[in-house]
């Protein structure tokens, strides 16, 4: 079991002395993994309780209902991908950050978070809990990437159409980026950093 390899404890065997915030997130890392796995379709309760050793009551007694399982899942996610995102463009600003936090989100950042939201986006179109939670991700995603434009001192006139090219071909990059075999991968880096330097250009005029 996943559990083994990512270091979750059973949690029937957990003292009672832990606290409730570890279990929790030891809730919310298992659900990670299975969405990352196998899909957002196998995550209830019952496999829950499975990936970690325990029964549905010990999951239950922490998070009453699927919905608020998956809602702390991506919400914890979301701050693991926001500090990663932090520290990739740490001292960097305008264009500059612009390009390593595009090459951090595409290639650079681990993998299980970036296989978790693929995931996202994929159950978002049938599951209204991941669609709400993805507008919430896509929400901070903007206002992150119009905040560097801005920085670099594009007209206020033109930030919706750059964010809009950006967010196309950064869109487009992350899914062809799970469909790139391993030889391929710097010929598609390249490919990604010329479309995004003649963004950047054209938005420089």
């Amino acid at each position: 079991m996943l559990h083994k390899e990512v270091g979750y404890c059973k949690m029937d065997l957990v003292p009672l002395k832990v606290e409730p915030e570890e279990r929790q997130a030891d809730v919310s890392r298992a659900v990670v993994d299975i969405a990352s796995a196998r899909g957002f379709e196998d995550v209830t309760i019952r496999s829950i309780a499975r990936e970690l050793g325990t029964s549905t009551t010990a999951i239950t007694h922490y998070f009453l209902t699927r919905e608020q399982l998956i809602r702390r899942a991506v919400s914890d996610e979301l701050s693991r991908f926001e500090q990663g995102r932090l520290r990739a463009i740490d001292g960097l600003t305008g264009f500059d950050a612009l390009r390593t936090v595009i090459a951090y989100t595409v290639f650079d950042s681990p993998s299980r978070p970036r296989h978790f939201w693929m995931q996202v986006i994929i159950g978002a179109q049938r599951d209204p809990i991941l669609r709400s939670e993805l507008t919430k991700f896509n929400e901070k995603w903007e206002a992150a990437i119009r905040a560097l434009l801005v920085e670099e001192g594009i007209p206020e006139a033109a930030i919706d159409c750059i964010a809009d090219q950006l967010d196309t071909v950064i869109s487009g990059s992350v899914m062809l980026a799970f469909e790139t075999e391993s030889h391929t991968v710097a010929a598609r880096r390249r490919g990604l950093e010329s479309l995004v330097e003649m963004i950047i250009a054209a938005a420089a005029r």
